[in-house]
């Protein structure tokens, strides 16, 4: 029984085999993957290829494949050789820039996928600046591309040391500056006295800050706010006010209420302040002492050439004349006309012959002409158009307004010679010719030429167009200012693409250029388009290919049966949706007495979207004590600003103000000026007789007698 079993199923594969080699044996039209399709030869496995599908073209360097299918479901797939050789065509140089390689002159492969190139070689470009226009501020400037090409150089900065206030003066902490741009770190103040050192180091730099930070000095019991100098004095030095020439000083001497010597300051001489711009004949003039001052500027000469008189135009002797504004000066003088009605009889007169008309130029007729002038006459000839004169005059001498022109009479073309041919411009795909024949007149030949035939528009290097000056069309050669964005001369003019023919906007459509593979089926050229992530409020789009041979499809590449296929897509599938903003809460800044505060405002996360606006800055607050109804008022002249508050975040929520938690707001420190009738008593100490607020001391306006000693009644201080 079990033998009886393999012989029966061993019987039923030979069946199976038999049927299966006679349905691929049975195709008349077989073919093998080495043969073209249309090829009868049955290969040795008894398949019966069918056409060939390109899965991947061959390149100049790289293989491609082929993928053949049986009638009875079978594939192979099967390489396609290399190309022979490259088709190279010459690539004109490129010039390096700032902006971008160049590369040069060299010769490279026109075959799709090809990159092989000879004698190429890449260019690199340098931006064209001058380093020592680089400054500290900003550095070298590239004249090609504008951009900023160096680091800036560094600082050279200046100490300033403090100077102390005195009575006179006021004075300034220690403070640097950069001596180039003046503006690093710069603190200073001079209202008091414009002419001490720090003020001439500032002069002239309006960059350095004067933000008065001023240290007013402690004024002392013998000090008194103005001198009264003592014009008695030996000592005293009456004060000069500088001019603008001469150097001025100071009122010095000695001072009747604090017996103070002060000295007298020289103030230099302030120097003129023009009112006025220097002209051709005159100076400045100074706008305070009215003195003219410095050099005129001196005429600025153009000499122009004579022009002689003639007849009936005045002339004019070579004369200057001054190019600056505002000035007339000019030695012109006009020459008159030496014969303004032109006298006949008192006329030079030079006779133009008669000259007769040709085919191609023009003649004239006898006529006369002034020998010193364009002035120009008829007059009477004879039968040989000779002038006619008598008693010595010409005769029939009339003016005339322009020359007595005899027209050419143009060429008379003999159309019964068999070299006489009407031009004919050519088309894009048909020769014309130039004109030909022989004049009957002059007997000229002019012999026609052919003129090639144009092409299609995008190829053609030459096109007809009508001559504004003739308005006769003409052949010209097709200069880059003729075509548009797109490389044609017509609008209507395009491209072949995968999908349809290119169309000539002279002629019309230009059969079979259509973009097509060995099927003639519309061949795509795909590029991919990497994907693009969105953003909060721009959308984006995932990886796909667009097709480069014109028809503008999207494709995205995905793989089916083991083979890579490209599937047509739109934009509004591969687009990705924007993510939008995540907001988050930047907490408000409350202002203090000394700086400036915000409302809370809201920023996004991810970007640089904010709803921060100028309009949530909060100005500073006033200082506490302004008004002195509960200030520190005291005996010196000023009242002292104690705003002080904490506002507590609570960042680790335990409800504990634990440190780093706590911010504090208030200056406590602020000076306010106050009136004198404002401040408060003095303190006095009995041991010294000093106040112990202010160091002033007591003026003992009056004593009483206590325990047998003279006491103070405003200080308590026993009289020495």
């Amino acid at each position: 029984m079990k033998k009886f079993f393999i012989s029966l199923l061993t019987t039923v594969l030979c069946c199976f085999c038999v049927a299966g080699f006679t349905a691929c044996d049975d195709k008349k039209q077989a073919q093998t993957p080495d043969s073209t399709p249309n090829s009868s030869v049955v290969d040795e496995h008894k398949h019966d290829w069918l056409a060939a599908d390109i899965v991947k073209e061959a390149t100049c360097v790289e293989k491609g494949e082929q993928e053949y299918t049986c009638s009875c479901g079978a594939t192979e797939t099967r390489e396609i050789p290399t190309n022979d050789a490259h088709t190279l065509a010459a690539v004109e140089a490129k010039a390096a820039t700032c902006k971008e390689n160049g590369y040069t002159a060299h010769e490279a492969c026109t075959r799709t996928g090809c990159e092989y190139k000879v004698n190429y070689q890449e260019t690199v470009g340098i931006h064209d600046y001058d380093a020592a226009t680089a400054t500290c501020a900003k550095g070298a400037i590239c004249s090609v591309c504008k951009q900023e090409v160096t680091a800036p150089n560094a600082h050279t900065m200046k100490r300033v040391e403090g100077s102390p206030a005195t009575y006179e003066t006021f004075g300034w902490s220690t403070f640097t500056f950069c001596i180039s741009c003046a503006t690093e770190n710069a603190v200073a103040a001079y209202e008091a006295n414009e002419y001490s050192v720090l003020a001439q180091i500032i002069k002239g730099n309006d960059s350095i800050k004067t933000e008065n930070f001023v240290y007013y000095p402690t004024l002392n019991e013998n000090d008194c706010f103005v001198h009264d100098l003592d014009e008695t004095k030996s000592s005293y030095i009456p004060g000069v006010e500088a001019t603008c020439t001469q150097q001025g000083r100071t009122a010095g001497g000695q001072c009747k209420v604090c017996n103070k010597t002060v000295a007298s300051v020289a103030i230099p001489a302030i120097g003129h302040r023009p009112a006025s711009k220097a002209t051709c004949t005159r100076k400045v003039v100074c706008g305070v002492c009215f003195v003219e001052y410095g050099e005129a500027l001196g005429h600025d000469i153009e000499y122009h050439a004579a022009k002689p008189a003639t007849c009936t135009t005045d002339g004019y002797d070579a004369y200057e004349l001054c190019l600056r504004e505002g000035c007339n000066y000019s030695t012109f003088e006009y020459q008159q006309a030496t014969n303004p009605d032109h006298d006949f009889e008192k006329t030079t007169w030079t006779v133009k012959a008669y000259k007769a008309a040709t085919c191609t130029t023009d003649g004239n007729e006898t006529y006369l002409k002034c020998a010193k002038c364009e002035y120009i006459a008829s007059v009477e000839v004879d039968e040989n158009n000779k002038p006619v004169k008598e008693d010595g005059y010409y005769v029939g001498v009339y003016e005339l307004y322009e020359v007595p022109v005899l027209p050419a009479f143009g060429h008379t073309w003999d159309t019964e010679k068999a070299n006489y041919k009407e031009e004919q411009l050519p088309t894009c795909t048909e020769n014309g010719w130039t004109f030909g024949g022989t004049c009957l007149t002059c007997k000229k030949t002019v012999t026609s030429a052919t003129i090639a035939k144009l092409g299609h528009d995008g190829s053609r290097k030459y096109t007809i167009v009508t001559n504004e000056y003739t308005g006769l069309d003409e052949v010209v050669a097709v200069t880059a200012d003729m075509k548009n964005e797109n490389g044609f001369l017509d609008d209507s003019s395009s491209k072949a693409t995968c999908m349809q023919n290119a169309y000539c906007g002279f002629c019309g459509e230009v059969e079979d250029t259509q973009i097509v593979d060995a099927n003639g089926e519309p061949k795509h050229a795909y590029k991919m388009v990497a994907a693009k992530s969105p953003t909060c409020e721009k959308e984006g789009y995932a990886e796909h290919y667009v097709c480069l041979n014109g028809c503008d499809s999207l494709w995205v590449k995905t793989i089916e049966d083991g083979k890579t296929v490209y599937v047509e897509t739109s934009l509004y599938e591969l687009e990705i949706d924007a993510v939008g903003h995540k907001l988050i809460t930047v907490a408000k800044v409350e202002p203090t007495c000394t700086k400036k505060g915000c409302e809370a405002y809201e920023e996004c996360e991810y970007c640089t979207y904010t709803t921060y606006d100028k309009s949530l800055i909060l100005d500073e607050i006033e200082h506490a004590n302004y008004d002195l109804d509960n200030g520190e008022t005291t005996c010196a002249q000023h009242v002292v600003c104690d705003a002080a508050w904490s506002v507590w975040t609570d960042t680790n929520k335990n409800g504990v103000e634990d440190e780093g938690e706590i911010t504090w707001h208030g200056c406590g420190r602020y000076v306010v000026s106050v009136e004198e009738d404002q401040k408060a008593e003095h303190t006095y100490s009995a041991a010294t007789g000093d106040c112990v607020v202010c160091g002033a001391e007591c003026t003992h306006p009056s004593y009483e007698t206590i325990d047998e000693m003279d006491v103070c009644t405003s200080c308590g201080k026993k009289k020495q």
